[in-house]
């Protein structure tokens, strides 16, 4: 026996898009100078990290550990020496998104194995030693706003230069 009000249903599909989240850094790892770990905070629930790139290279989970208090990273001090002065980029990996880019600047060339220290592809290094400070929480100023801000001036620009060359090329 059954319902004898039954009544074939259509089913379509459909796609749901998520964007992936982007968590903000509360604190970078700032300056190491030989001596100790390195610590940096993450906007995002600990129990959603899943692991720490170092450009296109994921860092070994031995060589930092993960608390709660937001996400608490911190860089094994055995693991800080392969780095060599200057400035590195980190991201953290979560299951609905990433952290933007995490800091962390060596004050001393105190790097004792270059085999240690994950390789990057050179744009993605090129690009990240390019960038001279990251914007603070609650900063409008961002990257992107100044790259459309310049795009449009110079569309703009190549605007103007065209019709100057019609009138130009009208009078002539």
């Amino acid at each position: 026996m059954g319902d004898t009000n039954y009544h074939a249903a259509t089913v379509t599909s459909s796609t749901i898009t998520v964007k992936p989240q982007s968590y903000a850094v509360l604190s970078h790892f700032g300056t190491w100078t030989g001596i100790g770990a390195r610590t940096a905070r993450v906007d995002a629930e600990h129990t959603k990290f899943v692991k720490l790139m170092y450009g296109d290279t994921e860092i070994d989970a031995s060589n930092y550990t993960i608390t709660k208090g937001s996400t608490v990273i911190t860089l094994n001090e055995s693991h800080l020496k392969n780095y060599a002065k200057g400035m590195h980029w980190f991201v953290a990996e979560f299951t609905d998104g990433s952290s933007e880019p995490i800091r962390l600047d060596v004050a001393s060339d105190s790097k004792t194995s270059s085999e240690n220290l994950p390789k990057t592809n050179q744009t993605q290094t090129k690009a990240s030693e390019n960038k001279k400070t990251l914007p603070n929480i609650g900063d409008t100023n961002k990257p992107s706003s100044l790259i459309i801000s310049f795009s449009g001036i110079l569309l703009i620009s190549v605007f103007f230069y065209i019709l100057k060359q019609r009138k130009n090329n009208e009078v002539n």
